[in-house]
């Protein structure tokens, strides 16, 4: 699945760059992660990973086995 979703923002690249790339930043905006943080040793580039905890709204129901 791909999600698109796109706003304008009245700032230039480098006042909003940090908060695209930065685990606590992110948190402040992306209200459905409910973690977010490094996973790599470089925390800039190609190679950069994060650890990625989503909100799951309401209980989460699974089929019982079997049937």
């Amino acid at each position: 699945m791909k999600v698109e979703k796109s706003i304008k923002i009245s700032a230039p690249p480098e006042k909003i760059w940090p908060f695209l790339v930065d685990p606590e930043k992110i948190l402040m905006w992306f209200d459905s992660f409910k973690k977010c943080e490094y996973v790599t040793e470089k925390h800039t580039g190609l190679g950069t990973a994060f650890y990625v905890e989503e909100k799951v709204p309401g209980p989460l129901r699974l089929p019982a086995a079997g049937g």
